[in-house]
């Protein structure tokens, strides 16, 4: 009896001590975090690696349609001069975080891996997100650490900002009757500064097939090889000078070679500094074309000096309803403006209300300056395999799509089976 005493009193005390331990009162070491459904709601636009940015950043609650939630989050990207890529990403306070906005961004090499990419996706978005989350019950549960790195001692750069790039590649397929083989390379080379932007590249490409049946035995031949360069120099934050060269030779445009020359001029009607989100820019070019033609043309010429000159208005937005971009380019021929071609083109992303979005996209040229066609008749293997230009007046391409999403307005689960 006095041993089955003793271990009830055990129990009773341990019973007493674990019941002592998990009182709100005394679990001083654990920090109440309120449930998720108080979370911060967030909408992400364009934003790459979703499913590795739901992981990483698990205290806020990710909704599907923009008006529900109260942190509108727009991610953009440009090229740098050294091949890089600029990655922005832009906080718009909505409802009670209204007027609460603000801009981070971060850069990566082409060389960076992806798992580094999305880790600097992950880690600025944190840093904003924090000004939202801290006026949120959410923020009980948040802890903020500080790794300290050595920083780097200033390097001087030897490339003096070049950048350069060599590709070369080849490739063949086949079957019974039809063989193809194909061969390209390009070398560039690229400084971009803040005063100047330098570009130069050739590449050259060739590609054969061949059609054997019984009834039918061709080859088909293309081959272009081309020179680019592009100076320019920057003047203020909405003017820039410059000049193109462009030398090439192509089976396709009858053109044994041919030299263009051209210094151009551009105006930015908003700030260079905000061509992440807007621009609109108009651009001047005016210049000199040889042409030496593998054929006699429509216009019986073997070899011919020209002078043209074209303008160009090119308009980008990138807004939280979606993106527009647009642009509208004339040239035409000084010796004979008859000779002339008209380029429009567009790109409509929208969100027309909650969870339908509409894309548009679309381009039509008016094209009257076919001089490089070729006098003669094309064949039919010419013509089918599209060996050379055909004349046309015009050329226009049109899409239009319709997405609708609804059901649960949180996205915050992530799976990954399968």
């Amino acid at each position: 009896m006095r041993i089955l005493a003793i271990h009830s009193a055990l129990v009773i005390i341990a019973m007493t001590c674990a019941a002592s331990f998990n009182s709100p009162l005394l679990a001083t070491t654990e920090t109440y975090v309120p449930p998720q459904k108080y979370a911060l709601k967030v909408f992400l636009d364009n934003v790459p690696h979703q499913q590795y940015v739901k992981e990483h950043i698990p205290f806020i609650n990710y909704v599907r349609g923009r008006k529900q939630a109260q942190v509108h989050i727009l991610y953009t990207s440009q090229r740098t001069g050294s091949r890089a890529t600029e990655r922005t990403v832009t906080f718009t306070g909505q409802k009670e975080f209204i007027g609460v906005n603000d801009t981070l961004s971060c850069t990566t090499r082409d060389i960076d891996t992806t798992d580094f990419v999305r880790s600097e996706i992950v880690r600025i978005m944190k840093l904003e997100l924090i000004r939202y989350v801290s006026r949120t019950p959410q923020a009980q549960g948040i802890d903020i650490n500080y790794l300290r790195k050595a920083e780097p001692a200033a390097v001087a750069d030897r490339w003096d900002s070049w950048v350069f790039s060599i590709s070369i590649g080849k490739g063949m397929s086949g079957q019974e009757s039809i063989k193809s083989i194909y061969f390209n390379g390009s070398i560039t080379a690229d400084r971009v500064t803040e005063a100047w932007k330098l570009d130069f590249g050739l590449w050259t490409d060739y590609s054969e097939e061949r059609f054997d049946t019984d009834d039918l035995n061709i080859t088909s031949i293309s081959r272009s090889s081309e020179f680019h360069g592009l100076t320019v120099r920057s003047i203020n934050d909405h003017w820039s000078i410059g000049g193109y060269l462009l030398a090439s030779k192509s089976i396709y445009y009858n053109t044994d070679w041919s030299v263009y020359v051209a210094p151009a001029v551009e105006f930015n009607i908003f700030p260079y500094s905000e061509s992440t989100y807007r621009n609109l820019r108009i651009l001047y070019k005016g210049g000199y074309k040889h042409n030496k033609y593998d054929e006699e043309t429509i216009y019986y010429e073997t070899e011919e000096d020209l002078f043209l000159e074209s303008l160009s208005i090119t308009m980008d937005l990138k807004r939280t309803w979606g993106s527009f971009s647009a642009s509208l380019e004339g040239s035409h021929y000084l010796h004979d403006f008859e000779r002339n071609r008209l380029v429009f083109y567009n790109s409509v992303y929208l969100r027309l209300f909650e969870g339908l979005y509409l894309t548009l996209g679309g381009s039509y040229s008016r094209i009257r300056d076919q001089i490089e066609l070729p006098r003669r008749g094309l064949s039919e293997d010419e013509v089918l395999l599209r060996r050379k230009q055909l004349a046309t007046q015009y050329y226009y391409s049109y899409s239009i799509s319709f997405s609708y999403r609804f059901g649960s307005k949180y996205s915050n689960i992530v799976n990954p089976r399968f």
